[in-house]
């Protein structure tokens, strides 16, 4: 099911890589689209959570994966970290899923795959979904990766859920 899979992706002690990239945060109480964000910029001076997620609105990202981090975000904000989202979905996509599923989550709408691409952090899922997002977290201080779950797919593991994750944070 799964072609055109990169095995080289990120690695430990790797910088953030330097990408533009669009914001979906809830400012006000509401979820607002913010472009033009600089995603090596944006974490160069913090520590945070970038979760990959194949696509919005899919069963496994919209009943497990994402509300997992949701349910936990208060205890990844006691540790000092931001939790941002990372699919191949347009911002509106992204801002519609965001508001349907609630909570404080901070998501980077990479519409074209660009900086999926970038960081080698995608896979091509044929007539199903295309090249998309692949599943992931990776631990980042001061725009260094830290730690690295790949689940190397599509498919959810305990390797990149919110528990498994905030023990690294």
């Amino acid at each position: 099911m799964l072609s055109n899979f990169s095995r080289r992706f990120l690695r430990v002690g790797q910088k953030v890589p330097k990408s533009k990239a669009v914001l979906v945060v809830k400012k006000d109480g509401k979820f607002q689209i913010d472009k033009d964000a600089d995603v090596a910029r944006l974490l160069e001076r913090k520590k945070a959570v970038i979760i990959g997620y194949p696509g919005a609105f899919t069963p496994v990202c919209t009943s497990r994966h994402l509300p997992g981090f949701i349910n936990m975000l208060t205890e990844f904000h006691n540790k000092g970290c931001d939790v941002y989202a990372l699919s191949i979905n347009d911002p509106w996509v992204v801002k519609a899923y965001a508001e349907s599923l609630g909570g404080e989550l901070k998501y980077i709408a990479d519409a074209v795959g660009d900086l999926t691409q970038l960081i080698e952090g995608g896979f091509d899922f044929g007539d199903e979904l295309g090249y998309r997002t692949r599943r992931f977290s990776v631990v980042i201080e001061n725009g260094e990766i830290k730690e690295i779950n790949d689940e190397q797919g599509g498919e959810l593991t305990d390797k990149a859920t919110a528990e498994n994750t905030i023990k690294q944070v």
